[in-house]
C-alpha cells in the first residue's frame, strides 16, 4: 500500500503520451495505466484502495516533478560549428 505498480504506470504512460508523435500511440499510452490497474485488480496483487493511492502517487510525484523542472534553470550550451574541434 500504495501500489507501486499502478504509480510507475502513471509515470511512464503519462510521461511518453506527452512526447509520442503518433495519436494512436499516445492514446495508447493513456490507457497503459488503467490496464495495469485492471491487471492489478484482476490478478488478485492488490486491492482497490492500493491502486487508487498508486495512481494518486504517480500523479502527484509527476506533478512535484513537474514544477521542479520548471524552476530549474537550464545552462546556457555553447554552440561551435560542426567540424570545428580545438
Amino acid at each position: 500500500m500504495p501500489s507501486l505498480h499502478a504509480a510507475d504506470a502513471v509515470v511512464i504512460g503519462l510521461t511518453l503520451a506527452t512526447i509520442a508523435r503518433p495519436r494512436s500511440l499516445r492514446v495508447l499510452l493513456l490507457l497503459w495505466p488503467a490496464w495495469v490497474s485492471f491487471a492489478l485488480l484482476a490478478t488478485g496483487n492488490h486491492f482497490l484502495l492500493d491502486v487508487v493511492a498508486g495512481v494518486m502517487l504517480g500523479v502527484a510525484g509527476l506533478a512535484v516533478g513537474t514544477l521542479l523542472a520548471r524552476g530549474r534553470r537550464r545552462p546556457a550550451v555553447a554552440r561551435q560549428p560542426l567540424g570545428v574541434f580545438h
